[in-house]
Formats: C-alpha cells, structure tokens, sequence
C-alpha cells in the first residue's frame, strides 16, 4: 500500500511539473518564432510553440505580426502581398478559437481580411468579396465582445 501511495504521489509531481514547464516552453519558443528571419521558422516554431500550450493565443499572434510584416514587404498589387494578408487573418481566426472572448483578435482579424481585401481588389475580386465577407462577421464579433471601442467603430467605417 505504501509503495501504491508513494508511486501515486511520484507520478503526481511529475505531472504538476510537466504542466508547470510546457507553458514556459510554449512563451520560449514563441520567443523564439519572434526573432526568426524566416518566415517558415516562425510558423514552425509558433506551432510548435501552440502545441505545448493549447491555450494560449500567443503563438498565433506571432505568427500573425510575421505575416504582416510579409506583406508590408511585398509589392502592392501582388498576389504574394494577398497571400500574406490572408495567412495573417488566419492566424488571428486561429487566435480566436483558442480565446474567443478576446475581442481584440476579432478585430486584429477583421483588420487583416479588410487589407486582404484591399490587396485582392485589383488582382481577385472574388477574393476581396470573400475576405471582405470574412472581415464583416469577425468585426460584428468584435464589436458585440466591445461596444464600446472606438477602433471598431473606426473600422466599421471602412466599409
């Protein structure tokens, strides 16, 4: 009986501290996505890093500033500067999920599928109705989490 208990009891500090350092790994390598170069070692590394700790909606968000800086980058009028928008929106719809009161990754991804689809105007208007479409049920979402915010009502005005 004792050696069940102390068994019981190993496994149970070995548990607390596997819950206690995945977290910490997760903001490391979410550290780490954030100073990458490369826009493949940020995404790997986020998801790495959302892997670790389920939770959290920082992987996501790193990955999403990577993104849009890609497309700040890219020329305007390409379907490279599109392409980034739309990974950007994705990773706050990612965000969302994983906090979905959070109403500031709503509006962050209607903010992105309204650049998405400044960028799609020229080059895929189909695009651009879609992400525009996307924009308007994340940004209703923001605006019910935050009646009040004056950004998405600065961003309502958009449409």
């Amino acid at each position: 009986r004792r050696r069940l208990a102390r068994s019981l009891a190993v496994a149970l500090a070995l548990a607390v501290m596997v819950s206690a350092a995945l977290p910490y790994l997760a903001l490391r390598y979410c550290d780490l996505a954030a100073s990458s170069k490369s826009l493949d070692r940020v995404g790997a590394r986020a998801e790495i890093a959302a892997s670790l700790d389920p939770t959290s909606a920082v992987p996501f968000s790193v990955q999403a500033g990577a993104y849009w800086l890609a497309a700040q980058q890219a020329p305007p009028g390409s379907p490279e500067r599109l392409a980034q928008y739309l990974s950007e929106a994705s990773a706050w719809v990612k965000a969302t999920e994983r906090e979905p009161g959070r109403w500031l990754y709503f509006f962050k991804a209607a903010e992105a599928f309204l650049a998405a689809r400044d960028a799609a105007l020229t080059i895929d208007p189909s695009a651009a109705e879609q992400s525009a479409a996307s924009a308007r049920v994340y940004l209703a979402e923001a605006s019910r989490l935050n009646p009040l915010s004056d950004q998405v009502k600065s961003l309502e005005k958009a449409f």
